[in-house]
């Protein structure tokens, strides 16, 4: 099982990784990229995603596997284009 887990996730997600200096800052980063995809109305599972079956409302109702950070304040235009650059 967990080869053919890798093996999806390999051929069907992709990733991007990026250096934040302090614990300080990827703190922030991380609250306002997990709070944007949480309250993205277009962004949601699929109806066979195993979070819809998690005992935690926020999981099921977020789509995220985690309850921190959900619903705090997304990013805003300056943030986004000030991460793009961070990721270039």
């Amino acid at each position: 099982m967990e080869e053919r887990i890798s093996n999806y996730v390999q051929i069907n997600l992709s990733f991007c990784v990026f250096q934040i200096d302090t614990k300080d800052d990827r703190l922030f980063w991380e609250s306002k990229i997990v709070s944007t995809l949480a309250k993205a109305s277009d962004i949601k599972p699929s109806d066979k995603w195993l979070g819809n079956y998690s005992p935690k409302d926020k999981i099921k109702v977020s789509g995220l596997w985690q309850v921190n950070e959900l619903y705090n304040d997304g990013l805003t235009e300056l943030e986004f284009e000030q991460l793009k650059h961070k990721i270039s």
